[in-house]
């Protein structure tokens, strides 16, 4: 195939070089605006020759004959001596009525992308969601690529894991999840400063070795390097409990439980005690006026009798929690992963390394981490409620949504 050049110097002139591979570079005229042949200028020439060789048949010329006289006109324009034979042979062999054109193509055909494939489709999807590209395009016969294009383009379909959550919440369950919701976020409304009161604690056990995930394991390679091994490992049962407690503004209390002790009513009431006596030389301002508020989960140690009885004996009061809200409670969406996240891959040989850890790890949080801590509470307090109760973990949650508008009343 040719292929046209024109040279910066050859521009305005005339003459420009042509380049083909069997007679090299050669000059040629071309038209004085130097543009390529457009597509329709292209087809026409080619009509014209078609015409030529059809008049060559007629007048009884060999096919030889039909060439030479193309080349003796057209020159280096000529068509192909294949294309020539093939439209020689097309006349002779027929008639001379056969047209010069090219017959009409429809072209491949659309019966694959077709509204009765994408009912098909859609059923498909419909009756197993978990169904692969590959087991659609066998089963409906159809090319995976069009089954891809018919999911994502015409049934705006995508495919996307399931999430792991605390539990299944009944109706109930999640209307108690947004009342108390919406009466944090009224509360916070009204009276700002009400953020700044609340001292949330939960406790959580820490292991003395807990695998990294996989995606903590990557690393950087040379490209074609083999892929990095490690070898499968456990997390260990022997551990260390923490308890932990703090507001706003940064730490207030924080202890390890002692091995051997399990964690009941009566010595989170013990906790309670040294809580408030931490809230009396840390908050002596929360303290004096008992303005301060407790946040902690719904766990049977946090409900139960002992601890109820002490928190009414030190006036305490709580902040509202629904039950199996781990998500709005800052010790289990914030501190324990970001603790655990960082001990994961770590080996150590006693627990009190593990302690030795985690208070490093706790003495590195900036009071900016603790005011962010709070501040993504009250986010989630709305996420809650734009989600109607629903975990809503990883979802893509607008926390203001915009109420929809009113349809205009008309006279019928």
């Amino acid at each position: 195939m040719s292929q046209w050049l024109a040279p910066q110097h050859v521009r305005s002139m005339d003459i420009v070089r042509r380049h083909d591979r069997r007679l090299g570079w050669q000059a040629i005229e071309r038209t004085p605006w130097h543009l390529p042949i457009s597509a329709s200028t292209e087809m026409e020439r080619f009509l014209d020759q078609r015409a030529n060789i059809k008049f060559c048949v007629a007048q009884g010329k060999s096919q030889a004959e039909t060439l030479q006289t193309l080349r003796t006109v057209y020159g280096d324009q000529t068509i192909g001596k294949t294309q020539c034979r093939q439209w020689f042979l097309q006349f002779k062999e027929g008639d001379l009525t056969t047209p010069i054109k090219d017959r009409h193509r429809p072209g491949r055909p659309r019966s694959v992308h077709c509204p009765d494939k994408i009912q098909e489709v859609q059923a498909a999807v419909n009756e197993d969601t978990r169904v692969t590209i590959p087991q659609l395009s066998r089963r409906l016969q159809i090319s995976t690529g069009s089954v891809h294009k018919i999911l994502h383009q015409d049934l705006k379909k995508t495919k996307r894991a399931a999430k792991f959550i605390p539990r299944i919440l009944t109706a109930e369950q999640k209307e108690t999840r947004v009342r108390i919701c919406e009466q944090n976020i009224a509360e916070f409304e009204h009276n700002p400063a009400f953020i700044r009161s609340i001292i949330t604690g939960d406790e959580s056990s820490f292991c003395i070795f807990q695998p990294e995930t996989k995606d903590m394991s990557r690393q950087w390679v040379d490209h074609g390097a083999p892929r990095p091994k490690k070898a499968i490992r456990h997390t260990t049962k022997k551990s260390t409990m923490l308890i932990a407690f703090f507001d706003i503004d940064g730490w207030i209390h924080h202890e390890f439980v002692p091995q051997g002790v399990r964690v009941t009513s009566e010595y989170y009431a013990q906790c309670l005690g040294c809580l408030r006596e931490k809230i009396r030389k840390k908050r002596p301002k929360m303290w004096a006026d008992d303005s301060y508020r407790i946040l902690h989960d719904n766990a049977s140690v946090h409900t139960a009798g002992h601890t109820v009885t002490r928190m009414m004996e030190s006036n305490m009061q709580e902040v509202a929690h629904a039950p199996y809200s781990p998500d709005l409670a800052p010790c289990d969406f914030w501190l324990f992963p970001q603790i655990k996240r960082d001990l994961k891959g770590r080996v150590f040989r006693t627990v009190k390394e593990v302690q030795a850890a985690v208070v490093a790890i706790i003495d590195k949080l900036e009071p900016d981490d603790f005011f962010t801590a709070f501040d993504r509470l009250i986010l989630r307090w709305r996420k809650c409620v734009a989600a109607k109760g629903e975990y809503f973990e990883g979802d893509n949650i607008d926390p203001h949504p915009q109420p929809a508008e009113e349809q205009p009343e008309t006279d019928v």
